[in-house]
């Protein structure tokens, strides 16, 4: 499901977000992120945006998540030259 999230229609993209908000109430949203950071290990201008977005937007999470797996792929991100990334998630 979190590979869609690189699909180049917005309303694929969000039909992903949506579905992961749903999985998120089911699971706990701490355990999605830790899911997430494989999403966002990718080199994915679209996949990386929507899941960095994501878990913005569910940050009061993060310190009950397992954060290991997300430290590299969001430095990545950070220092990623493709500003189109930046862009999207501000």
């Amino acid at each position: 499901m979190l590979n869609n999230l690189s699909d180049k229609q917005s309303l694929v993209r969000a039909d992903v977000i949506a579905s992961v908000d749903k999985w998120a109430e089911q699971i706990g949203p701490e355990q999605v992120i830790t899911q997430i950071g494989a999403a966002i290990a990718l080199e994915n201008p679209e996949m990386r945006a929507e899941g960095i977005k994501w878990i913005l937007d569910h940050q009061d999470s993060i310190k009950d998540a397992d954060c290991v797996s997300i430290v590299k792929p969001l430095v990545s991100c950070l220092t990623d030259k493709v500003k189109d990334i930046r862009d999207k998630t501000e």
